[in-house]
């Protein structure tokens, strides 16, 4: 099937409100990411899908990208930032940008680092800033793309830590089920893949991660690598009553971002997933 399940939208928005009172989600970037999401499923349903490919990961060739769809997506999403910030003023540049598609296609594979780099000279838009949204941008037409396969023919390898549909590095890390299987879930389409718990999805090496917990009986936490100094955020599934949702678990868990960045350890690809 094409169409993201309706149920699935409505708990998805409604996981992302249930973050409003708490003190450590900023409002702001809490309206901006529901703004976001709001924005990639109009332009979810507006999508045609045109390539039959069913082998995995998908590659660049299964994008069907046109400049205007994807600026009216960045128009709707600059709704919810005050104008007269950084932020408004960088994605406004990105609308009058040409080169969208191209921007996409270098964001979304790899990422090109060169590519970014370029268009950051020619727009002034910080490299991560482009990376973002130009993620963002590809997050719709990936999930389109893999809803519209049949289930039989999602056959992923896992010999190696990127994520077997669209070849994304890991954006979430959850222990699911009674016994703790590990899962992570990919930033950019959303899926989910199991991968062994004490290994490190970067480098590969095992028994290198090391937990940093803001409390012992934390229920999130950080899981970084000694060997290639890269984390994902952790969430014990376990634990937690109801259904999970991994676009609320990433934003409402930011602050894990901050330890992450205070502690030196690099810096992650965005969580832009529909889910």
């Amino acid at each position: 099937m094409s169409q993201a399940p309706l149920q699935e939208r409505q708990s998805v928005l409604k996981a992302l409100e249930s973050l409003r009172n708490l003190a450590y989600v900023p409002s702001e970037y809490l309206d901006f990411r529901i703004a976001l999401l709001k924005a990639q499923l109009e332009l979810f349903d507006c999508i045609q899908i045109k390539s039959t490919q069913t082998e995995l990961p998908l590659g660049p060739q299964v994008l069907n990208l046109e400049p205007e769809p994807l600026a009216e997506m960045l128009m709707q999403t600059g709704e919810s930032l005050l104008k007269e910030t950084k932020a408004y003023k960088d994605l406004f540049r990105l609308v009058e940008f040409r080169m969208l598609p191209d921007l996409v296609l270098a964001s979304a594979f790899g990422p090109d680092e060169d590519a970014l780099k370029n268009f950051s000279d020619q727009t002034g838009v910080p490299i991560d800033a482009l990376l973002f949204y130009g993620r963002a941008l590809s997050a719709p037409y990936l999930r389109k793309i893999l809803l519209s396969i049949e289930h039989e023919k999602l056959e992923p390898s896992d010999d190696n830590g990127r994520c077997p549909f669209c070849d994304s590095e890991p954006g979430l890390s959850m222990l699911i089920g009674k016994t703790g299987t590990r899962a992570l879930v990919c930033p950019l389409c959303g899926m989910q893949w199991e991968f062994p718990r004490l290994s490190c999805p970067f480098c590969m090496k095992t028994n290198s991660l090391e937990q940093i917990r803001e409390q012992d009986n934390a229920l999130r936490w950080l899981e970084a690598c000694s060997s290639c100094h890269q984390y994902l955020k952790m969430i014990d599934g376990r634990k937690i009553e109801g259904e999970i949702i991994p676009l609320k678990e990433s934003v409402g868990t930011l602050y894990l971002d901050i330890i992450a960045q205070k502690q030196g350890l690099k810096p992650r690809v965005p969580y832009v997933a529909l889910r």
